[in-house]
């Protein structure tokens, strides 16, 4: 098995990474402090590897820009992690003796970007010195899936610097990401640059990663309130995360019939490096309907947008699409799944297809333990009204300067004149900017019959 090694970056990315860890423990026998159940089958080595104490340790690097978020979590990150895999804020690269870097990002872009490559952990290792070490004791790297948000200050730039510089260094390998987008409206954050932040975060999702599965928090907090059966609503929206990383990463880690590479699973979705954002729909949401799911249901319900994890307009613009199916493993449930498919299909349901992809609907089915559970994941050009409301979020700042001091002395900025009067300009905004209309560009192409012949 090929590995993968995962990077949670920022509080968000901790947050998720520390949960998804934690569950992909329980599914493999494995205890808090990475002992296997001497009755599990080993954990998948794609995954974990052993330590000469004999426990299984993830593949796993946990950055952040201050340790209040870790602290959390040190006991639990201390018996399982790598603990040199954990950065924390505490140690910087000093250039001067006057140089102080600490005190996290600021939730701004431009500080976790420009703090990125000089944060180190307890023996003055990068990131890049940490993952490099993981890679060089792994037999071969498949790839990596960084976990962060893109409207804080270190999920969005010290997430955006590492997704450029492993594009950079390990130019073959598969980059991935779990990106949350932020919540949107009046009053739903305190971070003033936020819509700043995330144009410059998308420009690097577009840029260089091969996936991005987008998450949503507006859509998550809807979901939540409707679908939750518990008053902890952010707990709650973790958990359906998590639930949907599980499941996405559910073939690299158990017996399936095919898709068992991260390289294998991207390519499956992203037909063209252009077009790499996805979108996924979870099935079963609320615990108590895991009793009731039947393959019919599954698949019924995960092509309903009311499950879909993140806004996508256009739902019968299909470009790319495929399901993953756990705890449904058999001849029986093949033939079902295959069955709701054509039923759907003839039904002109949630799916169409643009004119030029070849109509397709790859159903994997992992030999995993559990309940049936599902996750759906979309291309649809439905992300090009998700790019034009990100990009109007910002426009609504920058065409009257609001909030642009936050990065004086940080970014470059230039004045230009329009209409006979002086408008300050930031060029990393501005191509960011354009970067985001590139891609609403090629969303809005992809609609048409002759986008294959148009490149």
């Amino acid at each position: 098995m090929k590995e993968v090694i995962t990077i949670s970056v920022g509080q968000c990315g901790l947050q998720l990474g520390v949960a998804f860890w934690k569950a992909m423990a329980l599914e493999h026998g494995l205890t808090p402090s990475g002992e296997k159940d001497p009755n599990a089958p080993l954990p998948p080595s794609g995954f974990f590897y052993r330590d000469q104490d004999n426990r299984f340790v993830p593949r796993a690097v946990l950055v952040d820009l201050e340790s209040r978020v870790l602290n959390k979590y040190r006991g639990h990150i201390d018996q399982y992690y790598n603990h040199d895999n954990v950065i924390d804020g505490t140690y910087y690269h000093k250039e001067s003796d006057d140089d102080n870097p600490g005190g996290g990002a600021g939730n701004n872009w431009a500080q976790g970007y420009q703090k990125a490559p000089r944060v180190r952990n307890a023996l003055g290792e990068s990131i890049l010195d940490i993952v490099d070490r993981e890679v060089r004791l792994a037999e071969h790297v498949d790839g990596f899936i960084v976990i962060h948000s893109v409207a804080g200050g270190t999920g969005s730039g010290v997430g955006s610097w590492l997704i450029e510089q492993l594009r950079e260094v390990y130019p073959m390998k598969v980059i991935q990401t779990i990106s949350v987008l932020p919540q949107r409206g009046a009053g739903v954050s305190d971070t003033t640059v936020q819509p700043y932040n995330t144009v410059l975060t998308m420009k690097r999702l577009l840029k260089y990663s091969d996936a991005a599965m987008v998450l949503d928090n507006n859509k998550l907090q809807a979901i939540v309130s409707e679908k939750a059966d518990s008053s902890d609503e952010h707990g709650i929206g973790n958990d359906i995360v998590v639930k949907a990383l599980l499941a996405w990463t559910a073939p690299l880690r158990f017996p399936g019939s095919h898709c068992t590479s991260l390289p294998e699973l991207v390519a499956t979705l992203v037909v063209s490096p252009r077009l790499n954002l996805l979108v996924p729909a979870l099935s079963p949401i609320r615990a108590k309907a895991l009793r009731k799911s039947t393959v019919q249901n599954l698949m019924r319900q995960l092509t309903d947008r009311s499950h879909q994890l993140a806004p996508s307009a256009d739902p019968r613009r299909t470009i790319s699409h495929a399901t993953i199916m756990l705890g449904g493993v058999g001849p029986t449930a093949r033939a079902e799944a295959r069955a709701a498919i054509a039923q759907q299909t003839a039904a002109a349901g949630p799916v169409g297809y643009v004119g030029w992809t070849v109509p397709s609907w790859p159903v994997v089915m992992p030999d995993s333990p559990g309940p049936m559970r599902g996750v759906y994941m979309t291309c649809t050009t439905g992300a090009a009204d998700m790019l034009e409301a990100l990009e109007a979020d910002l426009r609504k700042l920058y065409r009257r300067g609001a909030f642009l001091n936050q990065y004086r002395g940080l970014l470059e900025f230039t004045e230009t004149e329009v209409d006979g009067k002086g408008v300050l300009t930031v060029p990393e905004i501005d191509d960011a900017v354009h970067e985001l209309e590139l891609a609403v560009k090629e969303y809005r192409a992809a609609r048409s019959s002759d986008y294959l012949s148009s490149l």
